[in-house]
């Protein structure tokens, strides 16, 4: 059973481990274009100096048909007819060898054209390419931001989602005291908590108060009885007598 389990949890984390970064895998790709790129420029380079040197001795072969020539005649005009086949031989050598580079010059042209359009072609490729990569990288980031921020509101969610708990809690506490202090204000209102919370002496005080409030009331009217009493037997002596 553990096996079993750690066979799911390494499947389920291979499916949630994120992809290889595919810009990575482009540059490389990239720099292998740019490099073959560059090696057909280098073909071109060299082409182009290979028919250049073609060109400047095939004017060197050229420049000398007129001397040839001319040593031909001059010779023909001393008698020496060797001299003069000579010179030709020399002429018609020069000749060949013009051709021959000629020819040279004209399969270096071809193979320049050849080169140059491939190096259009892979030009525009590589272009095509380097265009791709950048979309590529566009949507990469975009979607690795989306990601950051997918799990950044994830955590805040769970953080939100305490915190909602908090504030519940409080604002039960909060009713629950809100409760309890209009029930006093309740019981102050009806007096019920005045009388509840005053001092257990208090009654003890006033019983005491009034009955002393008794005594003098009792000796005041015992007072006014003896004086109304004295007023009495002033009023009648004779009843004073008897």
């Amino acid at each position: 059973m553990s096996r079993f389990t750690g066979f799911v949890k390494g499947r389920i984390d291979a499916l949630l481990a994120p992809p290889p970064d595919p810009r990575a895998v482009d540059a490389d790709a990239g720099e292998r274009q740019q490099s073959l790129l560059a090696e057909v420029r280098r073909a071109l380079a060299d082409l182009k100096e290979a028919r250049h040197r073609l060109r400047t001795k095939a004017t060197l072969v050229e420049g000398q048909l007129p001397r040839f020539e001319e040593q031909a005649r001059q010779a023909l005009r001393s008698g020496r007819e060797d001299l003069a086949r000579l010179a030709l031989q020399r002429r018609q050598a020069a000749l060949t060898a013009l051709r021959e580079l000629d020819s040279q010059a004209r399969e270096i042209e071809t193979e320049e054209g050849k080169l140059a359009i491939v190096e259009q072609r892979l030009t525009v490729q590589i272009e095509g390419m380097a265009a791709r990569r950048h979309l590529l990288e566009a949507r990469y980031s975009a979607a690795e931001a989306q990601v950051k921020i997918g799990e950044a509101l994830t955590g805040i969610s769970g953080e939100l989602a305490e915190l909602g708990i908090e504030l519940e809690r409080a604002e039960r506490r909060t009713g629950r005291m809100q409760a309890r202090a209009a029930a006093i204000e309740e019981l102050v209102a009806d007096g019920v908590l005045h009388r509840i919370g005053t001092d257990p002496t208090s009654g003890m005080t006033e019983a005491l108060d009034r009955l002393d409030d008794e005594r003098v009331i009792d000796a005041r009217l015992a007072a006014l009885k003896q004086e109304l009493a004295g007023e009495a037997g002033a009023a009648d002596p004779g009843r004073a007598d008897t």
